[in-house]
């Protein structure tokens, strides 16, 4: 009778097991279907580099080690209590912060100055990696980095859109170097700490690396140490070997088929149909144009194959860059990068025609410069706050071409291009240092009899 019901107890007990068992499987799946919609739910919308930080130092400097604590504290949420306002003041999460007085600039304020609050900042989701290019800040408040931020971006003269919700900033450069600056907040006994993180979107690695570095150091409010510069050697007097000297009328002939094959491969790929290939031709076109580039000499014979050589066509696409109205079409961001890469070159065309003095002349015989771009650029000045980038390349050519021609200066006088200048220059006085100079240059050149 006893074994009977010890063996009955023991059946009891392994359907218990069992029946536990299954519950615990239940919640296993139940919490793996949780991570995964938290996974999809709390990424960004763009993908973030999965890469970890190093475990002593970031490859900028910055150290990861934060008094020997783990990377995962950082980001482990915990009530906060108080944080530097950057005077040495202690400031409660739950105070106001105070309006800065950058807001007495107006309606400049509301578009140029990055103002975050503390405690609007996210945390960084679970299974996302922060990129390498970060730095993270203790005991900081956000309005005081978006502040050091925004003054930095504005030094580079970088364009930005700033989104204050999402705590992120848009960022492209007059080079074209696309990148995205977002902030998030510490976890665990950092959650008074910030984490600014830049990635690149497009452009060059190096001149991203170059910004990416002033933007962290300013938001440190680390002034970056002045290093000794080398002396260097221009290349005709290092001790190199030197190449085979070929006769005169050879080295002559070598130049111009150099040269040659160049523009008509900018030519080739400049009239493609597709847009990449139009996009790499115009970039070629910009740095055969670009004196500090190339030389002024090579400079000047790309400019020159442009108007008195079989090239005219390709001044005149670039033309209809400049003078293309927005379609409504699914190319609108293509078309505008073609844009802004035909007023770089022809800030070139125009700087390289100055120097040399052959800019009245141009001007005179293409009416094209006085009845149609001094308007286009007139217009671009107007929508600085759109692209501030492509205002700077209008900025450029208004210049050159009202400082050479009087039609041109008269025709903008004509429709108060004073006005839109000075507007823009109280702009670039607060979000972009290179437009301050060139729409100072313009307005001197307007004030100029």
């Amino acid at each position: 009778m006893s074994s009977s019901k010890t063996k009955n107890e023991l059946e009891i007990k392994d359907r218990g097991r069992n029946a536990h068992g299954a519950a615990s499987t239940d919640m296993q799946k139940l919490h793996l279907n949780e991570i995964q919609q938290m996974q999809f739910s709390e990424a960004p919308k763009m993908m973030r580099a999965a890469i970890l930080p190093p475990s002593s130092h970031t490859a900028l400097g910055a150290s990861a080690n934060r008094n020997h604590l783990l990377h995962d504290d950082v980001f482990a949420q915990r009530k906060p209590s108080a944080f530097l306002t950057g005077n040495g003041e202690k400031l409660k999460e739950d105070t106001p912060l105070k309006r800065s007085g950058s807001e007495a600039f107006g309606v400049h304020s509301e578009s140029t100055i990055w103002k975050v609050r503390h405690e609007s900042l996210t945390c960084v989701p679970k299974y996302v990696k922060v990129a390498r290019t970060h730095v993270f800040l203790n005991n900081t408040d956000a309005g005081i980095i978006t502040k050091r931020i925004s003054d930095c971006l504005r030094k580079l003269s970088i364009h930005a859109s700033f989104n204050d919700n999402q705590a992120m900033a848009e960022c492209e450069s007059h080079d074209s170097i696309k990148f995205i600056i977002q902030l998030y907040r510490g976890r665990g006994n950092f959650t008074n700490g910030v984490i600014v993180e830049i990635q690149r979107m497009h452009g060059c690695c190096m001149r991203f690396m170059q910004c990416c570095r002033s933007i962290l150091q300013a938001a440190r409010n680390v002034h970056e140490v002045a290093q000794t510069k080398v002396a260097r050697l221009p290349v005709s007097k290092m001790n190199l070997p030197q190449p085979r000297r070929l006769g005169t009328s050879c080295e002559r002939i070598e130049k111009q088929c150099t040269h040659s094959v160049k523009m008509s491969c900018i030519c080739r790929l400049i009239f493609e149909s597709g847009t990449d290939s139009q996009a790499l031709g115009l970039e070629m076109l910009r740095d055969a144009t670009d004196p500090t580039k190339i030389g002024a000499n090579h400079a000047s014979k790309a400019v020159k194959s442009l108007f008195d050589g079989g090239y005219m066509k390709v001044f005149n696409y670039i033309t209809s860059l400049i003078d293309l109205k927005p379609l409504a079409d699914d190319n609108i961001e293509e078309k505008f990068r073609l844009r802004l890469l035909a007023l770089c070159i022809l800030s070139n065309i125009l700087l390289v025609a100055s120097s040399v003095g052959d800019l009245p002349q141009i001007i005179e015989k293409n009416s094209w410069f006085v009845d149609s771009l001094v308007l286009t650029l007139i217009e671009d000045l107007k929508n600085i706050k759109i692209c501030s980038n492509s205002a700077l390349q209008a900025a450029k050519c208004f210049n050159h071409v009202v400082s050479a021609s009087q039609d041109a200066k008269a025709k903008a006088i004509e429709v108060d291009a004073v006005q839109v200048v000075t507007v823009a220059n109280e702009y670039g006085r607060y979000s972009h240092a290179r437009l301050e100079k060139a729409t100072e240059c313009c307005v001197k050149s307007l004030q100029c009899h």
